[in-house]
């Protein structure tokens, strides 16, 4: 019966210290993922920042396309009327 115990005992030992190990593995990756968390809400955030600048932009870009076109077609009539008859 003593060698059947500590067969039993060893075979426990093993098994308590592999449970430790994967418990100290899994708490390690909870931190990793508490941290990815944070880094995806901060991300989010900053992509949301980037698209309202992206579309000042678009309008902005909207803006100066219109401005040249009117010039162009003002120019366009100046031109026109500006030829000699």
């Amino acid at each position: 019966m003593e060698g059947f115990e500590k067969v039993c005992k060893a075979t426990h030992k093993a098994l308590d210290d592999k449970i430790e190990r994967h418990e100290k593995w899994l708490g390690e990756h909870e931190g990793k993922i508490d941290v990815l968390e944070k880094s995806d809400a901060t991300n989010t955030a900053n992509i949301t920042n980037v698209c309202k600048s992206v579309t000042g932009l678009t309008k902005a870009v909207w803006g100066l396309v219109s401005a040249i076109i009117i010039m162009l077609l003002g120019f366009v009539f100046w031109y026109i009327q500006s030829l000699p008859r």
